[in-house]
């Protein structure tokens, strides 16, 4: 693979350390344009996916899901940081993962 080829797919996502904190989605043109699919797929379908690579060469894939308001308040929290972990909230929390797993058991 060209170097070029290889950094059109670059896409760096870095999370909320703690409450109130930045989030960041950093990407060449054209893994952001990919992003841009996913999210439209998402809407439109309730779930996208697309494939990026850290700049250190390995692949991922990223899900993008959609959801109802009625499910929102019951996703674990993302939060990076210990201090922030999702356990601070009673009750069962899903994360985005379960839906995908979901999407794919179901025939």
């Amino acid at each position: 693979m060209s170097d070029r080829l290889f950094f059109d797919g670059v896409l760096h996502l870095f999370g909320q350390h703690s409450w109130h904190g930045d989030a960041y989605i950093a990407g060449s043109p054209e893994s952001l344009k990919r992003l841009r699919d996913a999210v439209d797929s998402a809407i439109q379908k309730g779930y996208g996916r697309t494939e990026a690579w850290q700049n250190d060469g390995e692949g991922y894939d990223l899900f993008v899901v959609s959801l109802e308001d009625q499910h929102l308040s019951d996703m674990a929290t993302s939060y990076t940081s210990e201090d922030a972990d999702e356990l601070r909230h009673p009750g069962p929390h899903f994360g985005p993962w379960d839906i995908i797993r979901h999407i794919r058991d179901t025939p």
